[in-house]
C-alpha cells in the first residue's frame, strides 16, 4: 500500500504545505529560519535556512542561500542598502541575546531594501523579522518573511508623483478651485485661492466658509451648494461681485460642479473662480478710450477710416457719411470702394496691396463721390497700426479735400511753365533768327539767278532743311507749353532726355559743358510726359543759373529697385522697380540750412523777380503725385545732384512700325481750302492744284458757309482750325455735315492737337494737320483724308 495513502495525517500536512506556497507565491511573500550559535571564541554565529518561495524571490537556487545573514547581505543585497541592513541586523540579534527577563515577549522588526538577482533585475522586498524564545526566555530561532513589493512600489511611486503633477497643475492655473463637503467645510484649496486669502494652502482642510467670509456671501455660497449637491449637475460659469472686508469689490466668474461618491451619490462641491476685475476694468477704460477716439474722430474736418489686417474697413467717421450720403454699414468692409471714382480704383487698389505687404506709411490721391453725385479730390494719408508687442494691426487713413489745392497747383504750374517758356525763349529766338537767315538768304540767291537749275537746287535743299529745323524749334515750343491734366502713360526717358537736351542748349551759356550718361536697357517709365519735361527743364535751368562761372551740367538715367530695407516704415518710398532720370552741376552748391527748405513753395535764393521759389516744389509735388521719390544730395563748392524716381512702366505696348515715304499722289476731286492767312492759302491752293485737285478757296467760316448754301459741290473741306469771325473750323464742319453727313474734311493748324481739339475725340475723329507741312506730308493726308471710311452718322 501507497505510504502517502496510509497515512492521513501526512498527507493532509503536505497538502497544507502545497496550499501555503501556493499563497505565497502570490503574495510574492517567502519565509527564512535563522538559529543563533556560539562560536568556541565567545562570538555569534548566525545560520538562515530559506524556504522555496524566498528563494523564488531572490532568483536563486536554495544552496546557494545557506548562509549566514551576514553573507546573505554581502551578497545580495544592493550596495547602497546593505550597510543599513548590517547594522540593522546585528542590533537585533544582539538585543535579542541581551533578552535576560523570562517573561519579556521577544522584539521584531521591519525593514526594507533592495536585492539584486543573478539576471542583474533589482526588486524591492519588505521584511519582517521576529525572534522565538524557549519557555526559559533563551533564542530558540528567528524567523523571518520577506514579500517582493517592486510592482507596488512602482504604483505607489507613480500615484505620488501623479498627485504632485495634479497639485502642481491645479496650484499654477489663475483661477481660485477648492472642494467644500455639504456643510461648507473646506476639503481642499489651491495655492491661488490661498493667495487671494493670503493663507497656506493647509489651513484650509477643516475650515469653514464663515471664517473667511461675512454672514451674507456665506449663506449664497452655501445655497450654491446646496443647489448643485441636489441637481447632481454642474452650473455654468456666472458674474459674481466679491465685496473684501477693505470694501474693495472684486469681479468674478464662478463655476460649481459636484464630485460623486462611489455609489454615485453627490458628496463634495467643487468651486472655481476666475478673477476677471482686471479685465473689467481694461473693457470699460477700452470703452471709455473708443469713445474718446470716437468723439476726436468726429470733430476733426477731415475723412477718417480705420482697417484690420485684411484690408477690411472697420470704421468710418462721421465726416465720411456726411459726404458721401451713404450708411456707415454699406461703407464697411470693401463697400466704400463704391465711392471712389471707377478711374482711381486701380491704383487705390495697388496702394492697398502695398500697405497690406509692407505695413508701411503712404499717401495716396483719388476721387471721392459726394451725396450729390459729383466727385471732389482728397489726399489720403495712410498710417500703420501696431500693437503693443508690434504685431500689425491694420491702418488708418485721414482724408483731406485737395480739389480747391489741386486747382490752385495746377494755376502754379501754369505759372511755373510760363517761367520756364520765358527762360527758353531767348535761346530760341536765337536759333530761329540763324534758320530765317538761312532761308532768306537763299531764296535772296535764288532770285536773283533763277534759271541756274544745279544752283536753284542747292539752295532751295538748303533753305528748306533750314525750315524743318524750325519747324521742330516750334514744334517743341508749342508742345512743351500746352496746358494738360496729369496722364501717366509709357514714357521712353532716354528720347525725352535727348530731345530736352536739344531743346536747352540754346539757353545755356557757352561754358556750360551737357554731359549724357544714358542707361542702354533704360526701362519704360509710367509718368506723364508733359509733367516729366516740365520737371526736367526747371532742374536744368536751376543748374544753369549754379553755374555762373560755367562747368559741366550731366543729365543720367539708370533703373534702380528698391527693396523693404531701403522703403523702411516710417519712409513714403515704397519697394520696387523705378527709372531714375538725374540732373547734376559742378556749380556752387546748397548749405545745409537751404537744403532742408529746397522744396518749400515760394522758397528760393535767387534775387527778387528772378524766380517764384515755385520750380522745386512743383517737381517734388509731381513727383510724389506719381508714386515716385526725389532725393537731393547737395554740398558747398562742390554743387548739386537731384535724381528723380519715377515708377517702372508694366505691360506689354506695341511697337509702331515706321512709314515708309509715300509717293506725292493726288487726284481729281473737289477741294474746299478755309484759310485767313492769304499767303498761306495761296502756298496750299499751288501744291493741292499741282496735284491735279479742283480747288474751291474761303477766307472765313462765313465765306465757306455761303458756298455751301449756294449749292456749290465739293468732295473734302480742308480748314484751318483758328478762324477770325467767330466761327473755328470744327463750327464750319459741324454746320456743313447738318446738310451733308457724309462730308470728308482734315483740318490744319499752327498749335498742337490738344491744345485746339477736344480730347478723347475717338479714333474715328477728323485728324489734324500741324504746320508747317511738306509739300509730300500735304499730299498723303490730303489723299487719307479722301480716302477714309466716314463714322455710321
Amino acid at each position: 500500500m501507497d505510504r502517502d495513502k496510509s497515512n492521513p495525517a501526512e498527507m493532509l500536512l503536505r497538502e497544507s504545505e502545497a496550499v501555503l506556497r501556493r499563497a505565497q507565491r502570490m503574495a510574492k511573500l517567502g519565509h527564512w529560519i535563522s538559529t543563533v550559535t556560539t562560536t568556541p571564541d565567545g562570538g555569534t554565529r548566525v545560520i538562515t535556512r530559506y524556504g522555496a518561495a524566498a528563494a523564488e524571490i531572490l532568483g536563486r537556487p536554495i544552496e546557494e542561500l545557506d548562509a549566514s545573514d551576514q553573507d546573505f547581505i554581502q551578497h545580495f543585497v544592493h550596495p547602497d542598502d546593505r550597510a543599513e541592513a548590517l547594522a540593522t541586523n546585528a542590533r537585533y540579534v544582539r538585543d535579542l541575546l541581551d533578552l535576560s527577563d523570562t517573561s519579556a515577549k521577544a522584539p521584531y522588526y521591519t525593514c526594507s531594501y533592495r536585492i539584486i538577482r543573478p539576471n542583474g533585475e533589482i526588486r524591492e522586498l519588505n521584511e519582517m523579522v521576529e525572534g522565538v524564545l524557549t519557555d526559559d526566555g533563551s533564542l530558540r530561532y528567528i524567523m523571518g518573511t520577506i514579500q517582493d513589493v517592486t510592482e507596488h512600489r512602482a504604483v505607489e511611486t507613480a500615484l505620488a508623483d501623479s498627485r504632485t503633477l495634479l497639485r502642481e497643475i491645479v496650484d499654477s492655473m489663475p483661477a481660485t478651485i477648492s472642494v467644500r463637503d455639504i456643510h461648507g467645510r473646506y476639503v481642499f484649496a489651491n495655492a491661488t485661492l490661498a493667495a487671494f486669502h493670503k493663507r497656506p494652502v493647509d489651513w484650509f482642510p477643516g475650515r469653514t466658509l464663515d471664517q473667511l467670509y461675512d454672514e451674507n456671501y456665506v449663506r449664497h455660497v452655501l445655497e450654491a451648494d446646496r443647489q448643485v449637491i441636489k441637481s447632481g449637475q454642474k452650473h455654468a460659469f456666472h458674474r459674481t461681485d466679491y465685496l473684501d472686508p477693505q470694501g474693495f469689490t472684486s469681479a468674478w466668474l464662478t463655476s460649481r460642479a459636484p464630485i460623486h461618491d462611489a455609489a454615485g451619490n453627490p458628496k463634495y462641491v467643487v468651486s472655481i473662480g476666475l478673477d476677471i476685475t482686471e479685465l473689467k476694468q481694461m473693457e470699460a477704460a477700452l470703452r471709455e478710450s473708443e469713445d474718446r477716439f470716437r468723439v476726436i474722430a468726429d470733430s476733426i474736418p477731415a475723412l477718417i477710416w480705420m482697417s484690420n489686417d485684411k484690408g477690411d474697413c472697420i470704421f468710418l467717421n462721421k465726416q465720411w457719411s456726411s459726404y458721401t450720403g451713404r450708411p456707415v454699414e454699406e461703407e464697411l468692409g470693401h463697400g466704400f470702394l463704391d465711392s471712389i471714382h471707377p478711374d482711381d480704383h486701380e491704383r487705390s487698389k495697388e496702394v492697398e496691396n502695398s500697405i497690406l505687404a509692407h505695413h508701411h506709411h503712404t499717401t495716396d490721391e483719388y476721387r471721392l463721390r459726394a451725396k450729390d453725385g459729383s466727385y471732389r479730390w482728397f489726399l489720403d494719408t495712410l498710417v500703420p497700426r501696431f500693437s503693443a508687442d508690434g504685431a500689425y494691426l491694420g491702418h488708418i487713413g485721414v482724408l483731406i479735400d485737395i480739389e480747391d489745392r489741386r486747382n490752385l497747383e495746377e494755376k502754379l504750374r501754369r505759372v511755373q511753365r510760363l517761367e520756364v517758356v520765358g527762360e527758353l525763349a531767348g535761346g530760341i529766338a536765337h536759333d530761329f533768327n540763324n534758320l530765317l537767315t538761312v532761308v532768306i538768304g537763299n531764296l535772296d540767291l535764288i532770285n536773283s539767278n533763277p534759271k541756274d537749275t544745279e544752283k536753284v537746287a542747292r539752295l532751295s535743299a538748303s533753305a528748306i532743311q533750314a525750315a524743318e529745323r524750325g519747324a521742330e524749334l516750334v514744334h517743341r515750343m508749342v508742345a512743351f507749353s500746352r496746358q494738360q491734366n496729369l496722364n501717366p502713360r509709357r514714357l521712353e526717358l532716354n528720347d525725352l532726355v535727348a530731345r530736352m537736351s536739344e531743346m536747352l542748349r540754346p539757353s545755356l551759356n557757352a561754358n556750360i559743358r551737357i554731359e549724357l550718361k544714358l542707361a542702354p536697357d533704360l526701362w519704360p517709365a509710367l509718368a506723364d510726359s508733359g509733367q516729366v519735361e516740365d520737371s526736367f527743364l526747371n532742374l536744368a535751368l536751376n543748374a544753369r543759373d549754379a553755374l555762373p562761372e560755367g562747368g559741366k551740367l550731366t543729365f543720367e538715367t539708370a533703373n534702380v529697385v528698391f527693396d523693404s530695407a531701403a522703403a523702411t516704415p516710417d519712409s513714403e518710398l515704397r519697394p520696387g522697380a523705378y527709372v531714375m532720370l538725374a540732373v547734376t552741376d559742378t556749380g556752387i552748391g546748397m548749405t545745409p540750412e537751404v537744403l532742408v527748405q529746397a522744396v518749400q513753395p515760394f522758397f528760393t535764393t535767387k534775387e527778387v523777380g528772378k524766380g517764384s521759389g515755385l520750380g522745386l516744389s512743383m517737381v517734388y509735388g509731381f513727383i510724389k503725385q506719381s508714386g515716385g521719390h526725389i532725393e537731393i544730395d547737395s554740398e558747398v563748392g562742390r554743387g548739386t545732384s537731384i535724381k528723380l524716381y519715377l515708377p517702372r512702366f508694366v505691360g506689354a505696348t506695341a511697337t509702331e512700325a515706321p512709314l515708309a515715304p509715300r509717293p506725292s499722289v493726288g487726284g481729281a476731286e473737289t477741294i474746299l481750302v478755309v484759310e485767313d492767312d492769304a499767303l498761306v492759302r495761296g502756298f496750299v491752293v499751288e501744291q493741292l492744284r499741282g496735284l491735279g485737285y479742283n480747288i474751291i478757296e474761303a477766307h472765313d467760316g462765313a465765306a465757306a458757309l455761303a458756298l455751301l448754301a449756294a449749292g456749290t459741290k465739293f468732295d473734302l473741306l480742308f480748314t484751318d482750325v483758328m478762324l477770325p469771325g467767330g466761327i473755328l473750323g470744327p463750327q464750319i464742319l459741324e454746320e456743313m455735315r447738318r446738310q451733308r453727313p457724309n462730308l470728308r474734311a482734315l483740318f490744319t493748324s499752327g498749335y498742337s492737337e490738344d491744345h485746339v481739339l477736344p480730347r478723347d475725340r475717338g479714333p474715328s475723329a477728323v485728324k489734324l494737320l500741324q504746320k508747317p507741312y511738306s509739300r509730300q506730308h500735304l499730299a498723303a493726308e490730303i489723299r487719307a483724308a479722301l480716302d477714309a471710311k466716314l463714322a455710321s452718322a
